[in-house]
């Protein structure tokens, strides 16, 4: 008997002991859910999708913070955020105001795209001082800070287009010395100052389209010496800003479609030797390509005109000197939508080139044209190019018409003015020579009395003096 209570009371006390230990590790667990609660309650509470990332260089976690689409109007404070927060995204929320950043050591990219952001604190990210890429873009701004990229050194990367801005201070950038890419498009900005990129020696690409310059300040690229790419499309710019442009010695990739230039000519691209690239699309002016306007171009490789609803004349002579008939560094061409009619074969050996597109042009498929078979096999040519003239060939694919019947007829302006000149002389010997007919006997009497006149008539002469003996 003695021996069942012991047992009893042995089992009971087994049972406590076992029910204490569950209690302490189930009160451990609530802590350490908690406290990881505390730490990234963003995450936790679902507000944001939180990503492990792995580092290349450091083998080490970070995390990506993914708040888009949440309906924020807030900045997440920092001791919210996981630690070693790598990425964040606040795009597509409702932050119209951005205080100033509370100190995030580890953030490397950050965006507030499509916020339909209105203010920002002029020192908002003095606190992310590794920061290396920030986007503004698709917002309501106005204005930006003087101040507002202040220390950040590791910068490469600034998207602030789309926005209201009209003025953009002119030591925005004095920090930011390793920028690589600027994108200021889509602003109504119509002047910078010519010292504002002064400070950007390292900037690569930079995207000024859709603005309102109607001309640009001969300095303003004076200092980017490494900039490749530069896009000034949509502006309104009436002339190729030349003297700009011949300070940028690298340029390869130049966009200058949608400004109202009227007309290109040698003047235009005057030693843009280093340019590879060039657009001229949708320009609502253009109207005429003039002799040697690309003929210092010596290294363009792609050549876009494209969709000009008045350009009509590409002169023959508009490549002169660009090439020779050994080397020729261009392979792209897109003449595509505009109001050509005809094109020499002599403006380049377009049999020769990898891409190009003539259609949609309104084609006389004369005797002009009769080249465009010929490539065909030799160039990836897009072939559906269709006749407008003449009447007989009018809405007709080219490839479908026989080279030996495309003819030109006699041309009014060459031909014809040989044959007026032949007209005229040959009517001039005719008239002279009925002339002559006619008075022949007045001519003969005329010219006969005239001898008759002279004829037993003494002339005396007389002799020098003679000395007399």
């Amino acid at each position: 008997m003695l021996s069942y209570e012991i047992v009893t009371l042995f089992l009971f006390l087994l049972l406590t002991a076992i029910v204490d230990i569950g209690h302490a590790d189930h009160n451990e667990s609530l802590t350490i859910t908690e406290s990881t609660v505390a730490i990234s309650d963003v995450c936790q509470s679902k507000q944001c999708s939180c990503m492990n990332l792995t580092s290349d260089v450091y083998n080490q976690y970070y995390h990506h913070v993914d708040c888009s689409h949440h309906h924020l109007t807030k900045i997440p404070l920092s001791h919210t955020l996981p630690p070693k927060t790598r990425h964040l995204d606040l795009s597509m929320n409702n932050i119209t105001i951005v205080d100033k950043f509370e100190s995030i050591d580890c953030l490397v990219r950050l965006s507030l795209a499509i916020n339909g952001l209105k203010k920002i604190d002029s020192f908002a990210f003095e606190q992310l001082p590794k920061l290396v890429t920030l986007d503004l873009s698709y917002n309501e701004l106005e204005e930006i800070p003087s101040t507002l990229l202040q220390g950040l050194s590791d910068l490469q990367f600034l998207n602030i287009s789309n926005n209201r801005l009209k003025f953009i201070p002119v030591e925005l950038f004095k920090t930011n010395g390793y920028l690589h890419e600027l994108n200021m498009a889509h602003n109504p900005i119509s002047f910078i100052q010519p010292d504002t990129f002064s400070y950007l020696g390292q900037l690569e690409i930079l995207n000024l389209a859709q603005n309102s310059f109607y001309s640009i300040a001969i300095g303003m690229f004076q200092r980017l010496e490494k900039l490749e790419i530069l896009d000034l499309s949509g502006n309104e710019l009436q002339s190729v800003p030349t003297d700009a442009l011949h300070l940028v010695k690298r340029l390869q990739a130049l966009d200058l479609s949608e400004n109202p230039i009227r007309v290109l000519n040698m003047a235009s691209f005057y030693k843009f030797e280093s340019l590879l690239e060039l657009s001229l699309n949708k320009m609502p002016k253009l109207v005429r390509i003039e002799k040697q306007t690309f003929s210092t171009l010596k290294n363009l490789q792609r050549l876009s005109i494209e969709d000009n609803p008045h350009l009509s004349t590409i002169d023959e002579n508009a490549f002169m000197g660009m090439f020779d008939r050994q080397s020729i560094s261009i392979k792209y061409v897109n003449l595509r939508r505009n109001q050509l009619n005809r094109l020499s074969e002599k403006t380049l050996p377009f049999c020769n080139l990898t891409y190009l597109d003539l259609r949609q042009n309104p084609w006389n498929c004369d005797c002009n044209l009769r080249w465009m078979h010929y490539c065909h096999g030799s160039t990836e040519f897009e072939n559906d190019i269709i006749c407008s003239t003449p009447e007989q060939y009018s809405g007709q694919e080219l490839v479908a018409i026989k080279p030996d019947s495309m003819r030109c007829k006699i041309s009014r302006n060459n031909d014809s003015h040989y044959l007026f000149l032949l007209c005229v002389f040959f009517m001039t010997g005719i008239f002279i020579s009925i002339f002559m007919l006619i008075f022949r006997e007045k001519l003969i009497q005329m010219y006969g009395k005239r001898n008759r006149t002279n004829e037993g008539s003494i002339y005396y002469v007389r002799a020098q003096s003679e000395q007399v003996e």
